[in-house]
This record gives structure tokens, C-alpha cells and sequence, in this order.
């Protein structure tokens, strides 16, 4: 291959007859690491010597050369030698050059091809598998991360994550790469391929144009700049969110309140000072138990300064996202990620949002009145100074104390009714009524609370996919849940089809590692819906990923999550999920007086919980459909306007802010938006009888098809319509969120 400056193509030379010889393969290991099974499926194989590996990354100039190479099984290689939890600093070094020269190789390939040679086949069918095989690698180097207590090797694995997306981005530079692409699809006999086939090749091209390769040279650089921008902004927002090394000091004794496994997590020195580290999972929890005012207070004042100290990486991102937007053509970065959602435009998530908050204003309005007083005589009671203010490091504390208060509702019982083994299982068992079983596999992993499972048809056995649980919390291990890719659907050229591979952590804090370890409530909804993103992940019948459920509306991904979530405030769902679990007495169910006040404390907090959401929606559609907003005094400014209630200097300015910069800005309304459709779509599941079961199979039926496992390309809408029978109802989500609709007014 030669190419002169500028990107012509000058000529390309075909070399024919040629071996490729490779280094001689070494001993295995008998380590086998990632499975698969099922008819034309690609199976396990035993864990290779990573040393062949690194040399094998290397590539010759040869073999980048080569058509028969790019076509061949040793193109891409079994990825089995790459064990997260037994690998160096090399072998993740060695792992990403190996991506990054296949990669490459495959675009210079398809750079050179003659016009009469090009096909779907080996253009677009060879960058399918190539693009399933990298996120494969970026999946092994997350878990990697999130998994090593090794300091140096989880440095390496932060920079070969953002190398590979970076990796990723630039590939999709190459304009000589899209005008071969573009002309195979151009040339393309719609009768050749089918319809999921031509989406793909769209979707691939969008890609390209989506990084500027369309525009000036000028302009293309600056988005090309931006992207890279975005991806080390975000990657870096995401550590600093999470990283431990922000703490505080704080005596024990004034922790009082919070639950005893969590103080247990936190060292004590020989004075009785506590260590606490500024992570939101542990100041949300101090903020909402701690009885000591003082210790919430500072608590919330030196967590905003370390957000504080993010606050030009937060700008950073909205102008990166605002600048693309523009040399784009769309104007803003919400007119840009909206057009590919199911409301569509700015102007019409406004009204949805515009909505939304007039008919919570009242409640909300009512709630905040109430903790008002519950603070003033609360105040009185320990004879404290009441200083005539409701504030917003106020709001968790004193909702938690008006459900105690009013409702006498006791979560720590609750809890009691919700351990983690047993609920996890339980919720193995609902799989069941969709059709779906799930096994655990005997196989070794990163630590011994962490397991492999196998999700498979009860009807056919064929396995669908896999996943990893890793539950309890464990030195090292990020704070915060996470469902993530480890592998996608693919398939290889040669036909051979690769499950999907998922691992879904959580860290739950435990005082040992037995059965008695207990969720939480709001801990059983987020594992909930995850496990409902997790299946409706792995059954998916898309042949790529990007027509599956990368392909539904971006506002409407949720959906389904948010129906598993809404299943545990379901009496008939919940009675099942936690019978016989209570570690007590008496092996009984939630009863039906412990489940009227749950949900009558569910609903007195309700208002002004949905305002906390509508806040962030507002502010992530405020700073994404307007230029040169200052994001700080945006949500300064706005916090007030939804809450109700002032903002005291230096606390909470931005610690709501993570939520929107590592997803796809302007799109948090979506969290809304899936709510009111999952509320329809439970009270159209469950069964409100109270004898039977609570899913019927029919209902299950129609709700795996078109939900778990829709038909390709089928649009999110279509599969809650087709569910449905009928179009979506707010009715159920005001029912449920205690607001009064006596128009019953359908979604627009």
C-alpha cells in the first residue's frame, strides 16, 4: 500500500499465494474462562500463554497486506488468554496494541479495494465482527479495572480504556475509508441483503459523518478535537466520582444513625476519628441517617468542594458537546441527541417536563410545608436553635424522618424481609415466567462472592448469554452499581455466533459474608432493574448490536429497567419475592399492613423526590440547548425554582451534576419519560387479584416478545403499543406518584 499526502489512493498491490506464518503455539493453560455453548455457537477455550499473545499482537507488513489474513480465524484472535483477574500491566498493554493493529490493518484494507472488488461482505462484513471482538477487549479491560486491588494495574487499565475509545473515534476520521463504504451501500441491491443488514450499514456511516468526515477540514478537526475531548473528560469524571482518595475525618460517635455495616467499612484511629470517604453513595447515606447536624453539614459542605474542584471539566464537556452540535448543522447538542429519541425535538421534552411539574407542584408544595415543621418542632424536642429555614442538605435527613414519623414505618425491618442471596434467587425464579432459566457455571473467577450464570430458553435450552454477578462490597471494588458489556452479540464471518457477556456489580456493605447480608429497599429496586436491562440485553434476536437495543429511541432504553423496578411496590410481586425470607421467628411474607405502609410512605416523599428528578432534567436540557451557559450558575439558579427551597453558599451547588455528564446530554428527561411507560406497563403485567399467579403466562408471553426479545429494528414505541394493545396512559404513573389526573390525557 502506498498513499501520498491528503489521503489519495495511488495504487494497491494484491499479494496472492502468500503463507502467513505464525509463532508456534505454546503449551495451554487449563484455565477456561469465557464460555459459551448451543448450536453454531463459539464455545470456551482453554486460557492460551499470554507471551505467545504479546508477540502475536505484533503484526508484520505482510499480513496488514493481506486479504486472505483480514478473512482468516487468525485475524480476530480467541481472547480467552486475557484473564481480568491474572493479568500485568503488559498483558493490558499488549491487549490494546493487538486492537489497535487489527483495527487498522482492517481500514487500510478497505481503503485499497478496487471498485469491482468491493462487497457488503468484505467491507461492512468484515468491520461487524472486527467492531464485536474490540468492545470484547474494552469489556475485559473495564472489568479489569473494576475488579484489581493493584494500584498500578488499575492506573494502566484507566489509560487503556480511554486509548481504545480514542482508538475507536479516530478510525472513524478516515474520509477514504466512508467514501468505500458509502459507495457499497450506494451500490447495494436492496434484494442482496435484508433490512437489518442495510440499518447497519447506515448506522455505520452515521457514524462516520457523526465525526465530521462530511464537513470543511476545518470544522472536521475541531469535532474530531471535541470527541477526543469528551471521552478523557468523561472517563476522568468517572474516576474522580469514585476514587477513594477524597476523605474526611469525623468521630465516630457522631455517626449515630447510620446503618453499623457502613461505619464498619470506614478505619478508626486510636483517638476514635473515623476515616470517610467523599464517595455519593456514602454521602447520600450520611446526609439521610446521621442524626448529628453539624457532621451533615460539613459533610455536604466538603463534598462540594471536591465536585466543586470538577466544575471546569463540567463546562468543558457541555461546550465540547455544544461545538460539535454546531459545525453539525443542528444548532445545540439537545437538538442533535434528540433527533434520534422518541419525543424528538427540544420544544416538545419542554412541554413534557412543563407538564410534569405543574402537576407536581402541589405535592410538592405540601411536602416541603410539612418537613418544614417536622424541622421546627424536631429542633424543639432536642432542644436545639431552630434557625427558621428549610434547606437543601435538610431534604433527605427530614423525608426519611417524616416516613418514621408519620407512618411509623421501619425500613431496618424491611431490610430483614430482602436478603441478598435469597432475593437474588427469587428473582431467578420470575425470570421463569418469561420462559427464561438461569444456572450458575462452575467456573473460577476474580473473588468468591463473585459468580458466573448462564441464561438459557426453557424451552429450546439454547443459551441466550451469560453474566457475572459480583454483589458485596470488597477493598478496591468502585462504590457505585453498574450493569456493563463485557461481551456483545457478534458474529464471525465464517458464520460462528458469539453470545453475550454481562456483568452486573453492586456493593452492598456487609459486617460478614453469610445469607444474613440484606438489601436495602432502594438497593433491591436498582438490582431489579438491572437485572431487567440484563435480560433484555441477552435475549435480544438482533443480529448486531447496533440494530438491537442500541437501535430503540434513546429516551425509551430504560423502559424496561424501570418496569423490574416498579415490580417490588407491586403487593402481589413482593409477597412472592420475599416469602420465606425473613430471617427471623416466623418465616412470612411482607404483610399486607407492612406493604399499605410502605406505600403510604413511598407516596408522602414522593413530590418532592420527582422534583429532584425534573431538576436535573431541566438543567440537563438548559445547558444542552443553549450556548455558553455556565453550568454552576445554571443549576444555582434553577435548584430553587423546582426544590423550592435556597441553596446555602458552598453546599450542594453541583453534586447533582454526575448523573448528566457521563450519559448522552440533554436526554436525563428520558429517566421520566420510561417511568410513566413502565407504570403502564406494570399495571397491565401484574395481576391485581390476589389468588393466582401474579403473572400470567399469556401476558408473559407477549411481554418477552415484544419486550425482552422485540424483532430487529423494531422501535421501542411499537413494542410498548404492541404490549399494550393501545397507546400509553399517564394515569398509571399519577396513580402511583400520588398525583390527582382526572383527564387520564394519553401521552403525546
Amino acid at each position: 500500500q502506498r498513499r501520498v499526502h491528503g489521503g489519495t489512493l495511488l495504487y494497491a498491490k494484491m499479494v496472492w499465494a502468500k503463507c502467513v506464518v505464525f509463532l508456534a503455539w505454546q503449551a495451554v493453560l487449563a484455565l477456561a474462562v469465557v464460555h459459551s455453548s448451543g448450536a453454531n455457537t463459539l464455545t470456551s477455550q482453554q486460557a492460551l500463554d499470554s507471551t505467545v499473545h504479546k508477540h502475536k499482537a505484533t503484526l508484520t507488513s505482510e499480513e496488514t497486506l493481506s486479504s486472505s489474513w483480514l478473512t482468516s480465524s487468525e485475524y480476530l484472535t480467541d481472547l480467552s488468554w486475557f484473564v481480568p483477574w491474572n493479568v500485568s500491566s503488559s498483558d493490558v498493554e499488549a491487549l490494546v496494541l493487538s486492537v489497535q493493529q487489527r483495527r487498522e490493518a482492517l481500514f487500510n484494507y478497505i481503503a485499497i479495494l478496487p471498485g469491482a472488488s468491493r462487497t457488503f461482505q468484505n467491507t461492512f462484513g468484515l468491520i461487524a465482527p472486527q467492531e464485536g471482538w474490540a468492545r470484547h477487549a474494552l469489556g475485559l479491560v473495564r472489568l479489569t479495572r473494576r475488579t484489581t486491588t493493584d494500584a498500578i494495574l488499575k492506573k494502566t487499565c484507566q489509560q487503556a480504556e480511554e486509548d481504545l475509545q480514542l482508538l475507536n473515534q479516530e478510525l472513524f476520521f478516515r474520509r477514504d475509508v466512508f467514501d468505500v463504504l458509502l459507495a457499497v451501500q450506494q451500490g447495494q441491491d436492496p434484494s442482496s441483503i435484508d433490512k437489518e443488514d442495510t440499518v447497519f450499514m447506515a448506522a455505520i456511516l452515521k457514524e462516520f459523518k457523526d465525526c465530521g468526515v462530511l464537513q470543511d477540514s476545518f470544522s472536521q478537526q475541531r469535532v474530531q478535537i471535541d470527541r477526543k475531548s469528551l471521552i478523557t473528560l468523561k472517563l476522568k469524571l468517572q474516576k474522580c466520582s469514585h476514587e477513594e482518595d477524597h476523605t474526611i475525618q469525623i468521630r465516630k460517635d457522631r455517626l449515630k444513625g447510620l446503618r453499623s455495616e457502613v461505619i464498619q467499612q470506614f478505619p478508626v484511629d486510636e483517638k476514635g476519628f473515623a476515616t470517610v470517604p467523599l464517595l455519593p453513595d456514602t454521602v447520600q447515606s450520611i446526609l439521610r441517617f446521621v442524626d448529628d447536624e453539624e457532621v451533615r453539614h460539613h459533610v455536604a459542605v466538603e463534598f462540594d468542594k471536591r465536585c466543586q474542584e470538577l466544575a471546569d471539566d463540567f463546562q468543558g464537556v457541555t461546550s465540547a458537546r455544544a461545538d460539535i452540535a454546531v459545525r453539525l448543522g443542528a444548532g445545540n447538542f439537545s437538538n442533535y441527541i434528540l433527533a434520534d429519541s422518541y419525543l424528538g425535538s427540544t420544544a416538545k421534552v419542554e412541554s413534557f417536563l412543563a407538564d410534569l411539574r405543574k402537576r407536581n407542584a402541589i405535592k410538592s408544595s405540601g411536602e416541603r410545608k410539612f418537613l418544614y415543621k417536622l424541622k421546627k418542632d424536631e429542633k424543639k424536642r432536642r432542644g436545639e436553635r431552630f434557625d427558621g429555614t428549610l434547606h437543601a442538605v435538610d431534604l433527605p435527613y427530614y423525608s426519611r424522618l417524616k416516613q418514621e414519623r408519620k407512618f411509623a414505618i421501619d425500613w431496618e425491618e424491611v431490610r430483614t424481609f430482602l436478603p441478598v442471596t435469597k432475593l437474588v434467587h427469587a428473582a431467578f425464579r420470575m425470570a421463569q415466567i418469561f420462559g427464561l432459566s438461569i444456572t450458575r457455571e462452575p467456573v473460577q473467577t476474580w473473588n468468591h462472592t463473585a459468580s458466573l450464570f448462564a441464561v438459557s430458553d426453557m424451552k429450546t435450552h439454547r443459551i441466550l448469554g451469560e453474566f457475572y454477578l459480583d454483589l458485596y462490597a470488597r477493598i478496591g471494588k468502585p462504590s457505585w452499581s453498574r450493569l456493563f458489556e463485557l461481551r456483545p452479540r457478534f458474529s464471525y464471518k465464517n458464520g460462528t455466533a458469539v453470545t453475550p457477556i454481562s456483568v452486573l456489580q453492586m456493593n452492598i456493605k456487609t459486617v460478614d459474608m453469610n445469607e444474613l447480608a440484606t438489601f436495602t429497599f432502594e438497593q433491591a429496586q436498582v438490582f431489579l432493574g438491572n437485572f431487567g436491562r440484563l435480560l433484555q440485553t441477552l435475549c435480544s434476536s438482533s443480529k448486531y448490536s447496533r440494530t438491537g437495543l442500541q437501535h430503540v429511541e434513546k429516551d425509551l432504553q430504560d423502559v424496561v429497567s424501570k418496569v423490574f423496578e416498579q415490580l417490588l411496590w407491586q403487593p402481589n410481586i413482593i409477597r412472592i419475592l420475599t416469602a420465606d425470607m425473613k430471617e427471623m421467628s416466623s418465616s412470612v411474607p411482607l404483610s399486607d399492613a407492612l406493604l399499605s405502609k410502605m406505600a403510604l410512605a413511598r407516596l408522602s416523599t414522593a413530590g418532592l423526590e420527582d422534583s429532584s428528578k425534573l431538576l436535573t432534567a431541566l438543567f440537563d436540557l438548559d445547558i444542552n440547548s443553549h450556548l455558553n451557559r455556565v453550568v454552576v450558575d445554571v443549576y444555582t439558579a434553577l435548584y430553587p425554582q423546582i426544590m423550592g427551597v435556597d441553596l446555602q453558599p458552598n453546599i450542594m451547588g453541583v453534586t447533582s451534576m454526575y448523573p448528566i455528564f457521563g450519559r448522552s446530554g440533554g436526554l436525563y428527561y428520558g429517566t421520566l419519560l420510561a417511568e410513566i411507560f413502565a407504570a403502564d406497563i406494570v399495571k397491565v403485567l401484574v395481576r391485581q387479584e390476589s389468588s393466582g399467579e401474579p403473572i400470567s403466562e399469556d401476558v408473559a408471553i407477549r411481554f418477552r416478545k415484544e419486550l425482552l426479545s422485540p424483532p430487529p429494528l423494531q422501535s421501542g414505541y411499537v413494542s410498548v403499543y404492541n404490549f399494550l394493545g393501545r397507546d400509553v396512559s399517564y394515569a398509571p404513573y399519577y396513580t402511583l406518584h400520588g398525583i390527582e389526573d382526572r383527564a387520564g390525557r394519553e401521552l403525546p
